[in-house]
């Protein structure tokens, strides 16, 4: 506090100083508020770019969450043209099948009239005593039209054998394309899902670029600006001409006897003082509430004397009953004794 009081008054002495000065102070306002002015509009933009910084921060965020869902959905896609791909594979499977009914179809009635002419060429060879050759129209010896016989069963049987075979080849054909008609049906779906997943890595390829050039343009263009922004508002480096011409002023007020440097300091000084003058305030309105407390404990101490005084001179009188009792007085005589002392003792 006393340092405060001595600033105050060092302030004062200044003041007077100034006083003395105010024509040189009054060319000080100009170039003062053409500095204050610059300061605010530098510490506005700045402002606004340390908003737009949070804003390229959060983005950052909100980045790494795009690149998360569109390594998933590119990881999907690849799952779904994967699965496209084999519909390539299963067509051609298809096509191959309906050749195979194809060629079934129209080679068993071809089988069957064969058939039906073997036999009817077998039941003859059998009914017929004297048959013929086929081939040089002799007679044939009944070992060579059995042996006729059996060689048209042979071919026979394989046709049957050719003609079950195709009757498989249908059924199995059949039931495979069943299958693949399925297939193919399902991965139209699938096509559906391509194109969803297709759009939606559009949609975040987009939000992702869109991300990464602002982010760009920030550490191009906005970044240095604030970082030049600080430099200057710490270094005081800003309204050049403004402070050449205050540099100036303050110069000739230093010359005739008035630092304004040292004014200045003093003003600062004494606003940071004022907190002394408060806690000294607040320290006498203690030291007053003080008071009455101090009293009111010297009142009880006086008290407690008193009352302990008291408590002696009535141990002493039980003391004196005490002897009496052992000495052999009857009952009677101590409490008339007792009685009297209080007496005494009330009345004093």
């Amino acid at each position: 506090y006393q340092a405060w009081q001595e600033t105050c008054d060092e302030l004062r002495r200044w003041d007077e100083t100034a006083a003395r000065f105010y024509e040189h102070e009054k060319r000080r306002h100009a170039p003062l508020a053409e500095i204050e002015a610059e300061r605010v509009r530098r510490e506005g933009e700045k402002e606004r770019l340390l908003r737009r910084q949070a804003m390229i921060n959060e983005s950052e965020r909100e980045a790494e969450q795009l690149r998360s869902e569109l390594k998933t959905a590119r990881q999907s896609l690849a799952q779904l043209e994967a699965q496209l791909a084999q519909r390539v594979n299963l067509e051609a499977e298809m096509q191959q099948l309906r050749q195979q009914q194809a060629d079934a179809r129209a080679e068993n009635p071809l089988l069957r009239m064969q058939m039906l002419e073997l036999k009817e060429r077998i039941d003859r060879l059998q009914t017929i005593e004297e048959a013929a050759c086929p081939l040089c129209g002799k007679p044939l010896s009944p070992e060579g039209r059995q042996g006729l016989i059996d060689e048209l069963s042979g071919r026979g049987r394989q046709m049957g054998d050719r003609y079950r075979h195709n009757q498989t080849v249908l059924q199995e054909a059949g039931q495979r394309l069943a299958e693949l008609e399925a297939e193919i049906a399902h991965l139209r779906s699938t096509e559906a899902e391509v194109r969803r997943q297709t759009r939606k890595i559009d949609r975040l390829s987009d939000g992702l670029t869109q991300i990464e050039r602002e982010r760009s343009l920030w550490e191009k263009e906005d970044l240095p600006r604030l970082q030049e922004l600080n430099a200057a508002l710490e270094g005081e480096s800003f309204a050049e001409d403004a402070r050449r011409s205050l540099a100036s002023i303050d110069a000739e007020l230093k010359a005739i006897g008035y630092d304004v440097a040292v004014h200045d300091a003093l003003r600062r000084a004494e606003i940071a003082g004022r907190q002394a003058e408060k806690e000294l305030v607040d320290l006498e309105k203690a030291q007053a509430a003080l008071l009455p407390l101090e009293r009111q404990i010297v009142d009880l101490q006086k008290v407690a004397a008193v009352t302990k005084d008291e408590m002696s001179e009535l141990q002493r009188e039980l003391a004196l009953l005490q002897k009496e009792l052992v000495a052999g007085s009857d009952e009677q005589s101590i409490v008339l004794t007792f009685q009297q002392m209080e007496q005494e003792r009330l009345a004093a």
